[in-house]
């Protein structure tokens, strides 16, 4: 396998930019909660951003009418960004022993660490700012929909108009879900069956991560929006061990999730037994 990655030779020559590269490649793939927030950047770790919470618009404001003058209102959230940190090394008998692609095998594992990092940090997040109500379990005869659209409907008649597009679930609240018999009243199993999935449900996006708790569910509007991701960016570095043997990468991504209006993120507790 010479000139792939994994090979003594291609480990030692791997630029630290490429490494970032096919580190964040591979995370794309992983990002499941990322989809839901806001990006912010925020190169200096730390900053402070406004978001307006009443508008500043006139209606049907008649000919030669000047219309008042308002100023919309203001919230701040602050970051302060903290590091995930991943890393990657071979040992020089590694290297000699096997043939397999083990650079890829350990940077697809360091990006899928790296993804599920932030997918957690997002979800607690979400979880501890947002506004809870009980709901009920939907793995028994309880229909879904009775705990799901009083709460969309919640959301629009609240005071900004939130129109939220997503919710969230743990897999075994989702098993709960798409075996419910009135969810699948509503869905065809050909569906189920060829695509093991439920995209969508009562109009919002079904979004499933191993990292939110297993006994709820969130409902969200991520234009609101509903959690402001800060990034710092990723950078990486490439050193040689020489005394130890081995050759080694670490990659640090900085990064802070905040939610700015609980009332964006609507949890329904009690979903799963």
């Amino acid at each position: 396998m010479a000139g792939g990655l994994g090979t003594s030779e291609h480990f030692t020559s791997l630029e630290p930019k490429v490494f970032v590269e096919e580190i964040l490649g591979f995370e794309r793939n992983d990002y499941k909660l990322r989809n839901v927030c806001r990006i912010v950047q925020v190169p200096n770790l730390q900053a402070t951003v406004r978001l307006a919470t009443r508008g500043s618009v006139d209606e049907k404001v008649k000919e030669l009418e000047e219309p008042n003058l308002k100023r919309a209102d203001y919230s701040t959230v602050s970051f302060s960004l903290w590091k995930n940190v991943g890393e990657v090394a071979f040992s020089d008998e590694a290297r000699k022993r096997v043939a397999e692609d083990l650079m890829r095998l350990e940077i697809e594992d360091t990006a899928r660490d790296l993804a599920r990092a932030e997918n957690s940090q997002i979800a607690s997040a979400l979880e501890a700012g947002g506004t809870t109500s009980a709901g009920h379990d939907w793995g028994g005869s309880n229909n879904p929909a009775e705990d799901i659209l009083p709460k969309i409907a919640d959301m629009y008649n609240l005071d900004l108009g939130y129109d939220p597009q997503d919710i969230l679930m743990h897999p075994l609240v989702y098993a709960d879900l798409i075996t419910n018999d009135d969810v699948m009243k509503e869905v065809t199993h050909t569906q189920v069956m060829q695509t093991g999935r439920i995209t969508s449900v009562y109009g919002l996006n079904v979004v499933i991560d191993i990292n939110l708790t297993n006994t709820l569910a969130i409902i969200l509007d991520r234009n609101a929006p509903a959690c402001l991701l800060g990034l710092g960016g990723t950078s990486a570095a490439r050193w040689r061990n020489e005394p130890a043997g081995y050759d080694a990468y670490i990659i640090r991504q900085w990064l802070q999730p905040l939610v700015p209006r609980a009332n964006a993120v609507q949890i329904l507790t009690g979903v799963h037994a």
